[in-house]
């Protein structure tokens, strides 16, 4: 529970900071999706892989290895992406 506060708050403030910079960075929205992805990814595991991470990862996206959201991405803000990653 703590950890969903926590991660809440750093958005929070991640969609402020995004607000007030430049276009070179990613927009609050894409924050969102891409580190909600990357903490899917982290949960499921790399080199030692949690089974009930991996099928929650499945179920929730179809993109397990980011490659559709990297091609979004790229097409949208060009050859460079300026983010944090909050997970």
């Amino acid at each position: 529970m703590l950890n969903k506060i926590i991660l809440v708050i750093l958005l929070v403030i991640l969609g402020i900071l995004t607000f007030q910079r430049n276009s070179d960075f990613m927009h609050f929205f894409d924050y969102f999706e891409f580190n909600i992805k990357m903490l899917l990814i982290s949960m499921a595991g790399i080199t030692i892989q949690n089974p009930k991470s991996i099928k929650l990862m499945l179920f929730l996206t179809s993109d397990p290895y980011l490659i559709k959201t990297h091609r979004k991405f790229r097409k949208k803000y060009g050859r460079y992406i300026r983010t944090h990653i909050i997970s």
